[in-house]
């Protein structure tokens, strides 16, 4: 009896501290749009990643999200960001085309590019069509907590860490 009144204390107190503080607080549910990628998390993502975004930082988020996962190969001047990029109708055989959730395409063409999966499931040789696009692009696999793409998306023919590196919003984007 005297351990349920403890943690029902316990429980009363961090209630508290999610009211003052507001961490409960989710814009994205209220609007009922947390788990649209495009509409919600790629926009935002974009826009943030955007010199030219509203935020007015130019190209502060991008130097940051360059830093965050290292690459140094990247002139972030000049960069366009794009949201939804048609590549290209996807042939027959599933290895050419799509609409890449977001690309980042510097001045001298040099691209990153971020497929954005919250609930949705892979597509047939999804990364493998991202990949042929531009076989030098940075390319990143982002999941709510950083879950393997299926070989139904890489074909079996691209390998994490070589042709793309797979991220979270639990832990890269949060720190980010």
């Amino acid at each position: 009896q005297n351990l349920l009144l403890q943690v029902s204390s316990i429980n009363k107190r961090y209630e508290d501290i999610s009211n003052i503080t507001g961490q409960n607080f989710n814009i994205f549910r209220i609007l009922k749009v947390e788990s649209s990628e495009v509409r919600t998390h790629s926009a935002f993502i974009a826009e943030l990643l955007n010199p030219e975004g509203s935020h007015g930082q130019k190209e502060k988020f991008l130097k940051l999200f360059l830093k965050q996962f290292h690459i140094e190969d990247y002139d972030p001047d000049n960069a366009t960001v794009e949201v939804e990029k048609h590549i290209g109708w996807i042939d027959t055989d599933y290895t050419k085309g799509g609409y890449i959730d977001i690309v980042i395409t510097n001045n001298i063409e040099k691209r990153i590019i971020l497929e954005n999966k919250i609930y949705a499931g892979d597509q047939k040789n999804q990364l493998l069509r991202y990949h042929k696009f531009d076989k030098n692009a940075h390319l990143f696999y982002l999941t709510l907590y950083g879950e393997d793409p299926s070989e139904w998306s890489t074909d079996g023919k691209l390998k994490e860490g070589i042709n793309f590196k797979t991220i979270s919003y639990k832990i890269d984007i949060l720190e980010w």
